[in-house]
């Protein structure tokens, strides 16, 4: 399955969001990620020096060919909830995961055309990961 996760570029990776675990996961189960690269470290300084419009056109195109958005919110993100609606008014599968406690736009965590999960610890965020996937490819 190609899989667009998305994660912030901007700021920093949180240490308490799973996401190389998410992207291990996901690797291991033989799904292409089309947003990989966005995990590495120093992300931010080579996609700075992109011009804006063909991030977005990069972007929205790998939205279009996914067969499912994945978000981290746990750290808000404009681009991200673009990503989010973009990939809804597609008719995609949508899964938003959130740590346990922080705050998440009412946009998202109260919309009922995508799946909202919070969790506790890295295993229960795969654990609804592996329940989405499952009934994703169901439906696929």
């Amino acid at each position: 399955m190609k899989i667009y996760f998305a994660v912030p570029v901007i700021v920093e990776k949180s240490p308490s969001v799973p996401y190389r675990d998410i992207k291990e996961f996901l690797q291991k189960r033989g799904h292409q990620i089309l947003t990989e690269h966005l995990l590495e470290p120093e992300v931010w300084e080579s996609e700075s020096k992109l011009p804006r419009e063909f991030v977005y056109e990069r972007d929205t195109s790998w939205i279009e060919s996914s067969d499912v958005l994945i978000a981290e919110v746990s750290i808000p993100s404009t681009g991200i909830g673009y990503e989010i609606g973009y990939a809804l008014s597609l008719k995609k599968k949508v899964l938003c995961l959130a740590r346990e406690g922080v705050k998440v736009s009412a946009m998202i965590e109260g919309n009922k055309n995508l799946t909202f999960f919070r969790y506790r610890d890295p295993q229960e965020a795969l654990g609804a990961l592996e329940d989405f996937l499952e009934m994703a490819e169901e439906r696929i």
